[in-house]
């Protein structure tokens, strides 16, 4: 029956372990939705989402920069032994894998410290321009938020490395260690009174449980050699690095504004308890589309290799069965999600009134779905080493900042409402024509 099931769904040792690490997010999410309504009161639940959406702006300093350092990792290690990597000679593959690991670890150290100063400023500019009062009851926790996810910003091409050698099951290892531990102290945080302190536990066990492990264990991080500058052509992977990156860059740019831009408005236009409720429900269903995403996320760097070796059959088959087994099983969590969530308003608890209200709990679902077939197109395409989203992010990110604003304004559920529009009717078409040029191409290319 097992056997059965993993054919069915197309479950690998590496998908599973994503997968696991999904399912427990999607647990931990159950775990705080119930615990911060209980433990913060309304005011303080905007102001923790609003938190999580501002300190998303990391995503504009890395700037895709460790998805592209995966994805040129992935193409090289796919001719490299790895058990052999401290042993052999730097052939140019070797020696490209060292260039990337010496400069990335040096350029994250200074978005890292950029991140922390400049976010640290922004957020305080924000809370003040929107009449918080600058005081303890945000004003510590901000900075603490903000400094332990710059450390963590600068830890984070170290893992992308590790997944771009095809070892994207043992990071995900990391990342369920890193989430149990995290939210573990953040729900004893806010049952012993830590208020919004309790926001800054989740980036501060992760910092801790991946420094550990990549000091601790031999993995492909450690395993590059040092990088001697003479001898190799790193101007030229200096430009193809950067070729892919600005394109990268620009879309994530885009996407920050797509995915995170949603609470900050409602924050500012209608207060802190709309924005919380909002907040909550889009941590529920992006926990949801996180583990649909397992599917393709575990088989990125797979397809990175594949496409190296010009094997676009296997590619193809792949990424068709991940990817329908990804948006079915997105579908059947949302919408038992929002069943759970319907009987929980039903009956009345205590949680009715910090969830969103129905018609936008099934709009958010949906969203949820599009979003990880949507997520599944995108990989394919970048897994050849190219961004060809660069236009569709920016104008849909625009797009949904002008959206978010006018349904703010506006007031009551309009804003998820302009949100699941612009995916339904911009995004995913535009996704779809797009991809179609790629799949096309690699049919070609058989």
């Amino acid at each position: 029956m097992l056997t059965i099931a993993r054919r069915t769904l197309d479950l690998d040792r590496n998908v599973l372990k994503v997968l696991g690490f999904r399912l427990w997010t999607i647990l931990a999410g159950i775990v705080t939705v119930v615990a911060i309504p209980r433990f913060l009161n309304g005011e303080s639940q905007g102001y923790y989402y609003t938190f999580l959406s501002i300190v998303a702006l990391q995503a504009l300093f890395d700037l895709g920069l460790s998805q592209t350092v995966a994805q040129v990792s992935s193409h090289e290690f796919a001719h490299v032994d790895l058990d052999l990597l401290e042993k052999v000679d730097f052939t140019p593959h070797v020696a490209k894998l060292a260039y990337v690991k010496a400069t990335i670890t040096r350029w994250y150290r200074w978005v890292g410290g950029a991140f922390i100063a400049i976010v640290a400023l922004v957020g305080v500019g924000y809370f003040g321009l929107f009449g918080a009062k600058v005081d303890g009851h945000w004003l510590g926790p901000w900075i603490g938020l903000v400094v332990t996810t710059g450390i963590n910003l600068i830890l984070s091409p170290r893992l992308a490395i590790v997944e771009g050698a095809g070892w994207t099951g043992a990071v995900a290892t990391v990342r369920l260690v890193q989430s149990i531990m995290g939210y573990v102290l953040l729900v004893i945080a806010l049952a012993a009174g830590a208020g919004l302190w309790s926001a800054m536990m989740v980036p501060l066990a992760a910092n801790l449980v991946s420094a550990v492990w990549l000091r601790g264990r031999p993995n492909p991080y450690r395993a590059i050699p040092p990088y001697p500058s003479a001898g190799h052509d790193h101007e030229r992977w200096r430009a193809e690095i950067l070729g892919l990156q600005w394109r990268v860059a620009i879309a994530w740019l885009g996407g920050y504004f797509a995915s995170q831009v949603i609470v900050p408005v409602v924050f500012a236009l209608q207060g802190p308890e709309p924005a919380g409720r909002i907040g909550l429900g889009l941590q529920i269903f992006g926990a949801v589309q996180a583990l649909g995403m397992s599917w393709i996320s575990a088989r990125v760097p797979r397809f990175g290799h594949l496409i190296a070796r010009g094997d676009y059959n296997v590619l193809k088959e792949q990424f068709v069965r991940a990817a329908t087994s990804a948006t079915w099983m997105s579908a059947v969590v949302a919408f038992s999600v929002v069943a759970v969530l319907a009987l929980a308003r039903g009956t009345g608890v205590f949680l009715a009134q910090r969830i969103p209200s129905m018609q936008v709990t099934v709009l958010l679902a949906g969203v949820a779905v599009l979003g990880t077939s949507i997520y599944a197109m995108a990989a394919y395409m970048r897994a050849h080493k190219e961004e060809p989203l660069v236009l569709s992010s920016l104008v849909i990110g625009g797009m949904t900042l002008l959206a978010a604003t006018a349904g703010a304004r506006l007031g009551g559920d309009a804003v998820v409402f302009a949100y699941a529009c612009v995916t339904l009717f911009l995004n995913l078409p535009w996704t779809v024509v797009i991809f179609r040029r790629y799949y096309r191409r690699d049919t070609r290319g058989l």
